[in-house]
């Protein structure tokens, strides 16, 4: 926070020795200035201390900036993950989606 204001943030879900980021954001007024990097950094040293975190896993696509952010702070790419999803065409009016 900034003066009241949210600049960046992310979630940490847990479960034993394990954790994954998730929303990983910075507002756009503040990026590029490492608010991003040093958040993921420090909840990282953070997570490690208080939840005894050994693997961290995040998830972005190969071309996404997220990933360069990440790699910053030190991650290393273990393993690509792959997915399929399907598009119900009954669900959709003019390339918009309908409920």
């Amino acid at each position: 926070f900034l003066n009241g204001r949210l600049v960046t943030g992310l979630g940490i879900f847990h479960k034993d020795r394990l954790a994954r980021y998730q929303i990983v954001c910075t507002d756009p007024d503040f990026q590029r200035q490492g608010l991003c990097g040093t958040l993921v950094y420090q909840s990282a040293l953070q997570s490690q201390k208080s939840f005894e975190i050994e693997t961290f896993v995040m998830c972005a696509d190969p071309d996404y900036h997220a990933i360069k952010i990440y790699e910053s702070v030190g991650f290393e790419k273990q393993q690509l993950e792959y997915g399929v999803y399907w598009w119900d065409r009954a669900h959709t009016l003019e390339g918009k989606i309908t409920t």
